[in-house]
Formats: C-alpha cells, structure tokens, sequence
C-alpha cells in the first residue's frame, strides 16, 4: 500500500480512566543458564547474573565471557528501518542498517556478524565497569576490554580467548609479541573450537598477519543500549511466548525476521549446551539454537472505557457505549490504538525465506465488527507516516503485516462516520523472539517469579528526515544551538544536523507522555573525525523542568586512537518520584574543533500506569510425548508473586502466556 507521510498532531484526550493494565512485567525461573527476562531485562541485570560467584576482575570477565557464549551466536547480522529511503535486507553489506542495540540484540535476535555482536559486548563489558573497544582482525573483529592496566582480548563470535602464562587473559600486545601463547594448554576455555582444528589454524594465521604490522583500527562507541526491555499488557491482552520456531505449525507457516529459509538457524554455536567447554577436539560448542516467537493478542472492552488504555489519541467526541465505541453528536470520531514491545514484529514469508524484501503474512491481523462507515489506517513510525486507509464493513479481518513488520510496534486508527460504531476489534501480532530470552523450565521442579511494576514505554523516534515535520513533533527548536543545522536523513544523507564551526553545538528533543514519567531511556549517534581529535565529546542530558535545569544522561568521549568515524552516547535513568508528562533530552555534539554532526536519535520514555490488576500465568511444556500445563493466577496489585511448578525429569518447553482478564 502507498504511504503518506504527514505531519500530525496527536490529540491526548485527558479523562478519568478505568483501567486494568498489568505494566512491566516479567517472568524469571531458577533455571541455571536461561531464567528469563526477569534477570535478563537490562545488560546491568545479565552482568549480574553471569558474574554472581565472582570476586575479582579476572573472574567477573570470564563470567561475562562465558554469559555471551551462551547468549548470543553467528548468523548474518539483522538488518531493520534504521534510515529513510533504505529497506532492510536489500544489501546485506549495508552496515548502516544493522541493529547495534543491545537490548533489541537481546531481546529479539541473540545473533549477528562478529563487528555487530562486539559492538553489542561493549554495552555488557561497559556495564561490569570494564572499558571496551572493537579491534580489527584479518577478515574479523574482536573486543579487547580493560582491567588491571592491559587490554585483553575476548572473542565471542569465534569462540576465543588466549591466556598468558601467569593465567590473565592476554590482549593483542601480548598475543602478537609471543604467539606461542596460542599454543599453550588452557584447561577446558574454548580456543576456536567451532570447526576444530581448521578454525584454530585460521585465526592463528590471523595473529601471524598482525604480528608483522600494520594498523588493525581500534574502534570506540560501536554499540550501545536504549530500547528498555518493558512488557506493557492492557484490560483483553494474552502475551504468548514459543522457545522454539514452530509455534504456529510446521516449517511452512513459521514467522522470522530474517532471509534464511525456515528462519534464523545456527549449529556452531554455545547455545543450549550448557557450561562451555573445550578440550582438543571435544567441546559443546556444536550446539543448535534458533528463534522463536512472541504473541500479543488484544481484544480490548469496546463497551467500557477500560479500552482507552489501549489508545494513544481520540477525538472528543469519542465514547464507549453499550453498543461500542461511537460518537455522541454528529461529526466524524476517530481513536488510535497502538502497539509496542522489545520484540521486532515478523511474519510468515510467502516464499519461507525472505519476510524483508519478499511479501509476508500473519504479523499484524486486525479484525472486528463494526457498523455504517468506519476506516482504518495504520502507521508503524508513531504517526510520522500512514498508510492508505481501508474501508471496513461489517465483520472484517485485514492482514497488515507489510506495513508493520521490522517494527517494533504500530498505531492503528479507526475513523468513524457520523452514526457510525466500532462493535469488536482484535489485534494479533507476531514478532520474534531470542531464545536465550525465554524463561525457562527445569526438570524436577522449576521456581517462578511474577513481577510488575507500574510503568509503560512512549517510543519517540523522530525520522529527522523534514525539518518542519521535527519541529512539529520533536525538536524545541529555541534551545537549538545557532550553530547547528539541519540537513535531514535520506537514503543517500547520513547527517540529520550539521555543526557549522569548530564550537559545541546542541540541539533538544521533547518527550511527551500522557501519564506521569517515572524514566527516559535515550541514544544519539554522532559522526566524528576518525582519528578522533583532542577533546571530542558527546553528550546527553535530561531536564525535567522544561529547561531550567538539566541532569546527565549519557556521556560519550572518544579517545585519541579511536578509529571508527561514528559511535553511539546513550543513557537510562529512573528518576526518584515520577515527573510531569514532558521531559526534554539535550544532545551535546563537539568534535574537538573539527567536522561533526547528528545522525539520529532515539528517545523511551518510560511513564507510570497504574497498579497491577489480576493477571494469569500458564506455562505449557512436554514430560517425553506427554504435553503437560500449569496455570496459576497472580491477585491484583502484586509487584511480586512466586510459585513452584511440579515439573517432570524430561522437560521440553513449549509456552507461556500472560493474560490480563
């Protein structure tokens, strides 16, 4: 269908509200290596879970190594709507479309090219308090982190790690200046052991070629986290979750976001394996892992205001009534529903290989019943663009997969004639799901804990592709800095905005929400000299105040032998009492008195709900053929709840579901 961009303002109806939202929530099992989101929920949350037993920085850096061994696999790396102008998957060599966040790494794929899941290790690294850098390497990329003064080297995509003869990890230095130590024996720590021993012959190849010279770039800022991690489920909503691709049927009705037939699959890999070892030519890094999938299913009360909840914008003259929703005079009503997880939404491809660049269905459903004239419109940017609306009639039932799929979430807007009712609607949308992600059964006997908390995501993500249209939406522009200009994003323009000069510039994004913000989650991408100069610095910061006065967010300082010509700043904070609807996010460019700019940004809210209602938890799983199920029910306004599932000695997952009554 034909898209419009349009610039709109969102009318947020402020009314009393009857709700009955479970926010935040997350499931967590003493499952040994895959206890779910509840420790997995932010790359803080996964350090410590992976470095739990550790007391030094030898032994936390190896926990966290062995937490990405098992976490995250090779796989071409996943491409999504990054910039204006370009689809995903039509070059697979175009890197600025790859994913560098974390958390979508986490949440949604768990694999990508060795450049791409080192840039997502820096974030993990970062957060054990380890300084981190990408390194080159003949025909690959590693990370070197920092700890009691040496860089070390620790390669998760190859499954490598060299140690000195006094047991410390060894970095780049001390590889290339005595490259017997990858010969030396290292107990049961993986060297290259995915295709043994032709993979170790390869890269020891590969340090011969750095050792000779050469400049094999250190690269900063590569990876960064911002997407928070957050489940929002409303009053009619089931969130369903598959550790395994065929959730919905055989191999031909399986729903990726990937191009590989069957979906996203790897059998070189750590995952699923247990503890990872390796001993000459036995270890278990001959694993299989691949995806799977989660559900939202969302049938609000179209004859009770609960269903408000579920909206972004509505009109006035909206009601819910014994009938539905109608208006209450005569003009034209319109209401917007949305969507939005931390999972990318995918489909069934037509050809089961390519959802990207080829048709794909069962992503997004919409259906429902209605009467007189009712259209419906869909925008996957948040309403900076709508597709052509469809006209509705009676029971209907649309798959609107292509206008959604690569997203992260959607708005759906139903217009309604004079006289006209929205009787039923149900949403389904499918995305995709890491499987390291799931919160996994144990044999005996598994502990499960339930937890919320009252908060919900507000994704602001400007195209900064027109100026007008981020004026209208995003950008205050009088604390724009007199030196910094527009240029806009395009297929074809990496910069959104300019420094003119060799002075610091700023610019300010807004972030608005309808209910109280209780947190921002925010990134910016900034271009820089490569290498960097003296005194480079990108900032974020937030005011809660409209500018009166701002806190740090993020900070971003190249050093001097940063080599790569762009990185990330990004930041999260909670903030200690939730704050009105509106918190503003400075980005601070310097270039050290050299060429600079913005590319993009990427902005979270994170606003209060309110107090959980009653919610059900069932998990379905297999004792041999026998399929076995456990549901429990979690009471109202409970932060945390924990259970004990009577679990058999072969447990095979199958899903869990939330439903909020």
């Amino acid at each position: 269908m034909p898209v419009k961009l349009l610039t709109i303002v969102c009318l947020l109806v402020s009314v009393h509200r009857v709700c009955a939202e479970v926010g935040d929530v997350t499931l967590q099992t003493d499952h040994e290596q895959y206890p779910g989101e509840g420790a997995f929920q932010s790359p803080a949350g996964c350090v410590n879970w992976a470095t739990r037993d550790a007391t030094t920085d030898h032994e936390r850096s190896l926990g966290v190594f062995h937490w990405l061994l098992t976490h995250q696999w090779h796989l071409m790396s996943p491409q999504e709507w990054c910039i204006p102008g370009r689809v995903p998957g039509a070059n697979p060599n175009d890197y600025e479309m790859v994913v560098y966040d974390a958390n979508k790494g986490r949440f949604s794929y768990g694999y990508g090219l060795c450049g791409t899941v080192h840039a997502w290790n820096e974030v993990y690294w970062q957060a054990a308090e380890f300084p981190a850098r990408r390194r080159a390497f003949p025909g690959h990329t590693n990370s070197e982190i920092f700890y009691d003064g040496k860089w070390r080297m620790y390669d998760t995509d190859m499954a490598g790690i060299v140690f000195n003869r006094d047991g410390s990890v060894a970095g780049y230095d001390e590889i290339t200046s005595d490259l017997s130590l990858l010969e030396r024996p290292q107990g049961s720590w993986p060297r290259y052991p995915f295709a043994w021993p032709s993979d170790f012959e390869t890269m020891k190849r590969g340090w011969e070629e750095v050792a000779k010279g050469g400049n094999w770039y250190k690269l900063y800022h590569g990876g960064y986290a911002a997407l928070p991690g957050i489940v929002h489920l409303r009053s009619g909503e089931t969130f369903t979750r598959y550790p395994h691709p065929d959730g919905f049927g055989d191999r031909d009705k399986r729903r990726f976001w990937h191009q590989l037939k069957d979906g996203p699959n790897r059998d070189w890999t750590f995952a699923n394996g247990g503890v990872p070892f390796h001993r000459g030519p036995e270890s278990n890094s001959r694993g299989r892992t691949s995806y799977g999938n989660a559900l939202f299913e969302y049938s609000p009360d179209l004859t009770s205001e609960k269903c408000f909840e579920g909206s972004v914008a509505r009109s006035p003259n909206l009601a819910a009534t014994p009938k539905g929703l109608r208006g209450t005079d005569d003009k034209s009503s319109t209401i917007t529903f949305h969507h939005f997880s931390p999972y990318v939404i995918c489909g069934d491809p037509v050809d089961d290989r390519d959802p990207l660049l080829g048709r794909a269905t069962e992503g997004l459903i919409v259906e429902g019943d209605c009467t007189g004239d009712v259209t419906i419109s869909v925008s996957a940017d948040q309403g900076q663009s709508w597709a052509e609306p469809i006209s509705v009639a009676d029971k209907f039932r649309h798959d609107l997969t292509e206008l959604a799929k690569g997203r992260y979430g959607w708005w759906i807007r139903f217009s309604l004639a004079p006289g006209a009712s929205l009787k039923l609607l149900r949403t389904t949308t499918t995305c995709q799901l890491n499987q390291a992600m799931y919160p996994r059964l144990k044999p005996v006997e598994t502990k499960v804990t339930f937890r919320s908390h009252p908060r919900a995501v507000v994704p602001v993500l400007p195209r900064l592709e027109e100026e007008s249209a981020t004026l209208n939406r995003f950008e205050v522009r009088e604390l724009r800095s007199d030196n910094l200009d527009f240029v806009g994003r395009s297929s074809d323009e990496r910069l959104a905005y300019r420094v003119r000069g060799p002075k610091p510039a700023e610019v300010v994004f807004r972030v608005p929400a309808e209910t109280p913000l209780a947190g921002i989650s925010a990134a910016a991408r900034f271009s820089v000299r490569s290498p960097s100069p003296e005194g480079a610095e990108y900032q974020l910061e937030y005011s809660v105040d409209g500018g009166q006065s701002w806190q740090e967010l993020g900070a971003a300082i190249p050093p001097s032998d940063n080599e790569f010509s762009s990185g990330w700043v990004y930041g999260q904070r909670d903030f200690p009492e939730t704050t009105g609807k509106d918190v503003l996010v400075k980005v601070r460019l310097f270039g050290g008195g050299y060429g600079t700019g913005l590319m993009t940004a990427e902005l979270y809210g994170i606003r209060a709900t309110s107090t959980s209602s009653a919610s059900q938890v069932t998990y379905s799983w297999f004792e041999g053929d026998s399929r076995q199920e456990f549901s429990f029910d979690v009471p109202a306004n409970r932060e945390e709840f924990t259970v004990k599932i009577p679990t058999g000695r072969q447990t095979r997952d199958d899903f869990v579901r939330i439903a909020i009554p």
